[in-house]
């Protein structure tokens, strides 16, 4: 038979464990909230529905030295002001034409410090990255184009973007696509079309401007010829 005192010792221990749980408890609790609070970080600023005539692009946060401090998904009629959050926004990377929305898409790019990655805006309208303070993309703005005529809306959209392996003596990868996008609108019914021009091209070494041209001229490469002053930008100091 345990006697008052043991029993009360027990009571005691019990009490404190249970005290100790609570305190374990609370801190879990206390952490999760803090997760919570930390990824509660908008991803997105979406004012309605993903649509053709306000589609959900992805555009870069800029901090005052015009480094991107994050990537959102946002629409023309949230971000088109150049203003978010505080932040000056700027477009990235243009919907997918077909679902009006970031799906397949290549994604954004923005600063990484844990991975000495850092992500700037030029007012000349490119992006530049750089990873270990080695410029490795260049990206240029999303060229944006709407034409109404008569019941035809025709929305151009035309990117660009060069990828390095080395800025000074490596080889370089430039993309361009294009993407015309037609509605035609009847008294009865609404027509979609969508055509889609991509070209690419491989520089093995640094060139000229004036060699650059000329391959781009070989190949025909019209998409590239017609934006060679934002391709010359892009390529920057990779040029001879």
């Amino acid at each position: 038979m345990l006697s008052c005192h043991q029993i009360d010792d027990i009571l005691k221990n019990k009490r404190g464990k249970m005290k100790l749980k609570n305190k374990v408890f609370s801190a879990i609790l206390g952490m999760m909230a803090s997760s919570v609070l930390f990824i509660s970080v908008p991803e997105s600023a979406i004012a309605a529905e993903c649509s053709t005539s306000d589609p959900c692009h992805t555009y870069a946060l800029l901090d005052n030295a015009n480094n991107v401090v994050n990537v959102i998904v946002c629409q023309p009629s949230v971000c088109g002001s150049g203003t978010w959050g505080g932040y000056r926004v700027v477009l990235q990377v243009a919907a997918n034409p077909q679902t009006n929305n970031p799906s397949g898409t290549a994604g954004g790019h923005m600063t990484k410090p844990d991975e000495n990655k850092v992500v700037t805006y030029s007012d000349n309208g490119t992006f530049t990255v750089k990873k270990d303070d080695v410029v490795t993309h260049t990206v240029a703005v999303p060229e944006i184009q709407t034409q109404n005529t008569n019941n035809t809306t025709t929305t151009t959209t035309t990117s660009i973007q060069a990828q390095f392996t080395d800025t000074s003596t490596g080889s370089v990868k430039i993309d361009a696509s294009q993407t015309i996008d037609s509605t035609t609108v009847t008294s009865s019914s609404t027509v979609n079309s969508t055509n889609t021009v991509e070209e690419s091209v491989f520089f093995q070494s640094r060139k000229t401007a004036e060699e650059v041209s000329s391959v781009l001229e070989e190949q025909k490469l019209v998409l590239m010829l017609s934006k060679i002053n934002k391709l010359l930008i892009l390529l920057g100091s990779w040029l001879l």
